[in-house]
């Protein structure tokens, strides 16, 4: 069967057809909704009209409509599948839309904290959860996180006994996944560090339990921020 022996509606009535009973119903029922819409537009037109020039400007207008891109590319889908099956029934010899790239949706620019707003926050957590209470080592999460900017694998593994080179560096070698990264600390976030667990003295002259870490804690974790406040 040539291109012009058919049109969109033909091969979409005819892929419908066969994938009743092949497909969940709630598929079927959308691809039933889709078909029906699109045959109102271009059922009339043969297939090889379909090609990517056309469907791009299709995308574009049902982008128009304020979809969301899932939804586009999910309709835009149900007219491949037609193609396709349309092109191994021999019915069409080729599929005019192959190719056709999904669209992608522009991912939202990271943020960051201002100073003051890290500041800010920090200022608050600290009298949220006041040195001293049971509580504290969410402070200091947020505290570590914020200055170091690791991530949350490594501050889940992270010890007091992780303070090397005389209080300089923290030494970061529990995570998630394997690995090993250092990075550097402020004087403040090292005490709060140690005074979380008093047990046992280390090299930066602070107690500490050596043998316990944040991974007991909760996932805590916020969108870290500039470093080097504390």
């Amino acid at each position: 069967m040539s291109f012009e022996e058919t049109t969109f509606r033909t091969e979409a009535a005819y892929w419908l057809g066969h994938r009743a009973q092949t497909v969940s119903p709630g598929y079927f029922k959308k691809a039933k909704a889709v078909v029906a819409e699109f045959d109102e537009a271009f059922g009339h037109l043969a297939p090889n009209r379909l090609h990517p020039g056309f469907i791009a400007e299709l995308q574009k207008s049902e982008l128009g409509k304020s979809l969301r891109f899932t939804t586009v590319n999910h309709k835009i889908q149900i007219i491949t599948a037609i193609l396709n099956f349309s092109v191994r029934s021999r019915r069409i010899p080729f599929n005019p839309a192959a190719g056709l790239q999904k669209l992608k949706g522009s991912r939202a620019a990271m943020r960051f904290w201002e100073k003051w707003e890290a500041e800010a926050f920090l200022s608050f957590a600290d009298k949220k959860y006041p040195f001293g209470s049971p509580k504290r080592w969410v402070y200091v999460a947020y505290l570590t996180s914020i200055n170091t900017a690791i991530r949350a694998g490594e501050l889940l593994g992270m010890q007091p006994r992780d303070i090397v080179q005389d209080g300089e560096m923290i030494h970061i070698q529990r995570q998630f996944r394997p690995g090993c990264t250092c990075v550097p600390r402020a004087q403040k976030q090292a005490d709060e560090i140690c005074a979380l667990q008093p047990r046992a003295k280390n090299r930066v002259g602070c107690d500490h339990q050596a043998a316990r870490g944040f991974g007991s804690r909760a996932n805590f974790l916020p969108r870290t921020g500039p470093a080097h406040l504390a």
